[in-house]
Formats: C-alpha cells, structure tokens, sequence
C-alpha cells in the first residue's frame, strides 16, 4: 500500500506538458542568453556544453513530455544563435550530428537522474545501530522485558 501512495505523490509532482513546454522554452532562451554573453563565438564547444547542462537540468525536473520537444528548442537555439548567428540555421556534417548527440546524451542522463530521484520503490537507508564510543561496540538496547519493570516500578512509586 505504501509504494502505490509514493507512486501517486510522484505522478502528482509532475507539472502539465503545456506548462513544461513554456518554462522550458523560456529557460533556453535564457540559457542561450547567458551562454551568448559569457562565451565568445570561437568557443562554441563551451556555449554546447553550458546549453546541454541546462537542458539536462531541466529533464531531471520536467519529465519526459515536455524535455524532448524542450531539447529541440535547445538545438534549434544552439544552432541558430550560438554556432552561427542571427538566428541562421545551417547543418554542418562535423558539429550538427555532435550536437544533437551532446544534447540527447543531456536529456538522457537528466530523465535518469529524474527517474530515480522519484522512483517510489528504491530502497530505504539501512538502520545502523549506535555505538558505544567507550568499548568501540554495538551499544545495549533496552528489551520489553527492561522496560515493563520500569514502568511498573513507576507505577508503585505513585501509588498507582
């Protein structure tokens, strides 16, 4: 019963495709923005690299919906405004396929990570005992039995 209400909680984190699309488009056009101004023109394997990261960042948080046609406006921008300019679109046999390669490892490395950051069934961090800085072991825990004489020595005491 505990996995089916994890698996509904994960479901309802995910925010609607249109809206996915909108922020997604808007943060490439910022990235873009950024990469323009941080990186010269001659550095175009940077500029790639900055726009992969943001798009891999956005898969981990937009789900596969709306990362793929979000990674297409990545490219598009990346290949229009960052490895040529004003916005012409052109295939080079040497850097177009390289692109679309860094980007689509980008959404795929960020869908993993997204997947397994929400995935309801992966295991629970392990229980480790505490321990006794004095002898360096496992320090003794209380049994019911321990704990029953207690409270029944607390209950003569009150008169109860």
């Amino acid at each position: 019963m505990r996995g089916d209400a994890a698996l509904q909680r994960a479901r309802r984190r995910r925010f609607p495709f249109e809206f996915g699309l909108a922020v997604g488009s808007v943060i490439m056009i910022v990235a873009a923005l950024i990469d323009s101004a941080a990186f010269t023109p001659d550095h175009a394997g940077d500029r790639l690299a900055a726009m992969a990261a943001a798009i891999a960042v956005f898969s981990v948080v937009g789900g596969w919906q709306s990362a793929l046609p979000v990674a297409a406006v990545g490219y598009l921008l990346y290949d229009g405004f960052l490895a040529n300019r004003y916005g012409e679109l052109t295939w080079d046999h040497q850097t177009g396929p390289r692109a679309i390669g860094v980007i689509a490892l980008a959404v795929a490395l960020g869908l993993i990570v997204g997947w397994l950051r929400s995935n309801p069934y992966r295991a629970a961090p392990p229980i480790r005992p505490s321990v006794d800085k004095s002898t360096g072991r496992a320090a003794p825990t209380t049994t019911t039995a321990v704990n029953n004489t207690a409270i029944d020595k607390e209950k003569e005491t009150r008169g109860g």
